[in-house]
């Protein structure tokens, strides 16, 4: 059977999300999502083996990150991370 998968990512502990959302002003009635950082996205879910085997062995590690710009629009606050 074939794996699907929709993205790739880092994921935040608690403290880090916590940092996160203290960051930046969320609008009252937007439901925060702070718990990753999203590194490949994969829209149609179609197994890419070659791209889900070459970040395969990164998965599970710990790893720092910096956002170094805030973008905003009506629907969505994204940091970029460098």
């Amino acid at each position: 059977m074939e794996k699907k998968w929709n993205y790739i990512g880092v994921f935040l502990n608690p403290e880090s999300q916590k940092e996160l959302l203290n960051a930046v002003n969320i609008p009252a009635d937007w439901k925060p999502y702070a718990h990753h950082m999203t590194c490949i996205f994969n829209s149609n879910g179609d197994p890419d083996d070659n791209i889900f085997n070459y970040y395969k062995p990164l998965f599970g590690m710990d790893y720092a990150l910096e956002i170094d710009a805030i973008g905003i629009s009506d629907r969505a606050i994204a940091g970029r991370v460098c």
